[in-house]
């Protein structure tokens, strides 16, 4: 992979309780993506909800919500880069 996520910031949210239940501390962690061979910071922002479902945001290709892990989420951006890179 030519990726790798570095560690940027960790919050705590509150969230509103739903039908009655009350409110959840969240956790959001979130990482910058930074290309391996050049140490460049690239548009990409992944965030780990709560130590579960990863979200991978770019300014110009959406949001990617539900990926299983950071794992995941570093090949999927590689994947994505394949085509830029070959030109």
């Amino acid at each position: 992979m030519n990726v790798m996520l570095t560690p940027n910031r960790t919050e705590s949210r509150t969230r509103p309780g739903a039908y009655g239940t009350p409110g959840h501390f969240g956790r959001v962690e979130w990482f910058d993506v930074v290309d391996r061979e050049t140490n460049e910071l690239l548009p990409w922002t992944v965030s780990r909800v709560d130590g579960g479902e990863v979200v991978v945001n770019h300014p110009s290709d959406g949001v990617v919500p539900g990926l299983r892990s950071l794992n995941a989420a570093a090949e999927l951006i590689h994947a994505r880069r394949m085509p830029s890179l070959r030109e």
